[in-house]
């Protein structure tokens, strides 16, 4: 993954992420920021298999939030 988002000619790359951050941060970043227990990743084609398995913790936080906070009817700009 970090070759993807580090090189200009793959499909993955992010290039802001190459123009901020120096390959080592970003190893050293990718090394230590885990948001999930990969001892219970599944496989695929497995029952129970989720593709976004490793984000689902930050997912969920952000979805209770947004559910809070978030009216839709409150929250619309007046449009004239």
């Amino acid at each position: 993954m970090r070759d993807n988002v580090l090189q200009d000619d793959s499909a993955l790359s992010v290039p802001f992420v190459k123009r901020v951050m120096a390959r080592n941060r970003f190893d050293k970043l990718n090394q230590y920021l885990h948001l999930n227990n990969n001892l219970n990743f599944v496989l695929d084609r497995q029952p129970n298999h989720y593709k976004l398995f490793k984000v689902r913790p930050f997912l969920d936080v952000v979805m209770k939030y947004l559910r809070e906070e978030y009216h839709p009817k409150q929250n619309l700009p007046c449009v004239l």
